[in-house]
């Protein structure tokens, strides 16, 4: 894992960047279209997410902490309330029942990513624990089998 900060995406102004032409190359029927602004913002929650789970310290801060939804959604409400997602301020964006799109955007992208590094973590664990039970059980094999011809 590094601990140096994501280098910034460069941008061809030949192509389109917006959501609408992400979603219409992976789109295959079943997915709703999001406004502009929420992609950004998802795109913005990726890159922190990236940025915490490719620096050791921080990794282990957010898997210690009670409550990480919780924690990456404040992460997320802290890191995104001076800048701006293209022209839109992140800050105070409300629909019209009242919810805070910003934290509820964090909150499904969290869970989203978390599955995915849960995964690899364990899969990460279980081949350690593969490579050394399957030592293991050659070397006992092969004293077993030793002990046996003789």
């Amino acid at each position: 894992m590094t601990s140096e900060p994501l280098e910034d995406i460069e941008m061809d102004s030949s192509l389109t960047y917006s959501a609408a032409s992400f979603m219409d190359q992976v789109n295959r029927g079943g997915l709703s279209r999001p406004t502009d602004y929420n992609f950004q913002l998802t795109v913005h929650c990726w890159r922190v997410f990236e940025e915490i789970k490719d620096n050791r310290d921080l990794l282990e801060q957010l898997l210690r902490a009670p409550c990480q939804r919780a924690l990456f959604c404040k992460v997320m409400e802290r890191a995104s309330c001076t800048q701006t997602i293209g022209h839109t301020p992140v800050e105070s964006n409300f629909c019209v029942a009242g919810h805070n799109l910003n934290t509820l955007i964090s909150q499904r992208f969290f869970n989203c990513v978390t599955k995915n590094l849960v995964k690899e973590i364990t899969n990460i664990a279980n081949r350690e624990t593969d490579s050394s039970a399957a030592k293991r059980k050659r070397k006992c094999v092969k004293l077993s089998s030793g002990g046996a011809k003789t």
